[in-house]
């Protein structure tokens, strides 16, 4: 089954965003939910058993393809000087 919509990670996995901008699935050919990436802190988190070979080719695979972007931390006021 071809996921024309879904970016390809490899034959057995795919990704597909949430409606949370923040955060990209990481599905298997069967459509079930492997992992979870969160393109902020650039950590995923896994639902189900992959082989560490497995584990290490998408988490790379999403690190090039969806760099961490961090929100831009609020610049505090300068305070005032009397």
């Amino acid at each position: 089954m071809q996921h024309h919509h879904h970016p390809n990670i490899n034959g057995m996995f795919h990704s597909k965003p949430t409606d949370s901008a923040n955060v990209m699935l990481v599905l298997n050919a069967d459509n079930y939910v492997m992992a979870e990436y969160n393109m902020l802190t650039g950590q995923t988190v896994w639902q189900r058993f992959v082989q560490a070979t497995q584990r290490e080719k998408v988490e790379t695979w999403l690190t090039e393809s969806y760099p961490a972007q961090p929100l831009a931390k609020a610049i505090p006021a300068k305070s005032r000087k009397r």
